[in-house]
């Protein structure tokens, strides 16, 4: 069985698109089809945490301008989620694995 995937490599892989890497860099480190599947991750993990907080609302939206200091807030807030829903702990994982 493999290992789950941990809060912040689910966050670390959807953030891709964000974070210091031109589509270039991303071409580099992932295949086509795993570049195509980092926003849906993303866009997964962001649905998932929109509302919980205004904190998390704005920590969002820092991360989707390209600020990574909010990363902590949003690894702590994804994983309580993982811990209280197992069914989308195991979406993610998978669609981690395929990235």
């Amino acid at each position: 069985m493999t290992e789950p995937l941990s809060a912040i490599v689910l966050v670390t892989l959807a953030i891709q698109e964000f974070v210091k890497s031109g589509t270039g860099d991303l071409a580099k480190r992932f295949t086509a089809e795993a570049v195509a599947k980092i926003p849906v991750l993303w866009g997964k993990i962001r649905d998932r945490l929109t509302g919980k907080s205004l904190k998390v609302n704005e920590a969002l939206a820092k991360l989707e301008s390209g600020d990574s200091t909010v990363i902590e807030t949003i690894t702590k807030n994804l994983d309580v989620i993982l811990d209280e829903d197992s069914l989308f702990a195991e979406e993610l994982r998978i669609w981690g694995q395929e990235i």
